[in-house]
């Protein structure tokens, strides 16, 4: 490996899942081993109650690859993502979770995407199911490139599990917003909250589908689906109420909209904005 430093941290945040942990850094190493480039990969293990820790120590021993091992107590995936991103020594910084499993050539597509367009400042991938009996949730399937340049586009194309970004950009958003996220009330929309922020400051951002990965969530039955999706629109929820308490009209209109659209999507909606206004 060169000596230079890392072209690319790769951010995993982890809490209590060991087994999935470890297949999520096989598939890591897969990746590197077909292009090898200076990368590091940050493991941030989110008080975990498991052997997810020993897990990490034994890939960080056993890898030919700079690992940092780190310790968040705070409960939190954004807490997790901003510590491990405090902790990067690259220009780029690149986040998965530890239920994906990154294509072999994930890495390659990565560093195309950025050979190809030098201004770009924000790359999003696909992300397929990895086991089909599972929830068709928290997947970005489209198989065409596409510049993100409005939130339509941004909310149907990109996601937090397969998100690279430029690390003086994520330091100049101010990083993940810790009152959003799985681990909090609003329990989802850190992603979505920090791509808009880059998104409105105009930075420059594509979906690749080249950049692909398999999730594997594991959710299944109507009891997981209704799950997420009070989750989602919680953290939707507390994200509109981000946005318009900052004057942001075009996000106060938009949670107008999907207020009138009947259904028990609109309490949960309701649960996150308000949660989100008094601080809960």
């Amino acid at each position: 490996m060169a000596e230079s430093l890392p072209e690319l941290s790769v951010i995993v945040a982890t809490r209590d899942r060991a087994e999935r942990l470890a297949q999520c850094l096989a598939a890591l190493d897969e990746a590197w081993a077909v292009v090898q480039v200076p990368w590091e990969v940050i493991l941030v293990d989110n008080a975990s109650t498991d052997h997810t820790a020993e897990v990490a120590r034994d890939f960080a021993l056993q890898a030919s690859y700079p690992v940092i091992v780190l310790g968040e107590p705070r409960p939190g995936l954004s807490h997790a993502r901003n510590a491990g991103a405090a902790a990067s020594h690259s220009s780029w910084l690149a986040f998965t979770d530890d239920d994906c499993l990154v294509d072999p050539h994930w890495l390659r597509a990565l560093r195309a995407a950025v050979a190809e367009r030098p201004r770009l400042e924000v790359i999003g991938g696909r992300v397929d199911l990895a086991d089909p009996r599972d929830l068709s949730t928290s997947t970005r399937l489209f198989p065409d490139a596409v510049e993100i340049a409005d939130i339509d586009t941004l909310m149907g194309r990109m996601i937090g599990c397969n998100l690279a970004i430029r690390a003086d950009l994520f330091q100049a958003l101010g990083g993940f917003d810790p009152r959003l996220g799985a681990g909090t009330p609003a329990g989802s929309a850190e992603d979505l909250d920090l791509l808009y922020r880059a998104l409105r400051g105009g930075a420059v951002m594509r979906y690749e589908p080249t950049v692909s990965l398999r999730h594997a969530h594991g959710r299944r039955g109507e009891v997981q689906k209704r799950k997420l999706a009070k989750a989602y629109t919680r953290g939707r929820g507390a994200f509109l109420a981000k946005q318009s308490l900052r004057g942001d009209s075009i996000m106060f209109r938009r949670l107008y909209w999907e207020l009138r659209t009947p259904g028990e999507g609109r309490i949960w909606l309701l649960q996150g904005f308000f949660g989100r206004l008094f601080g809960r």
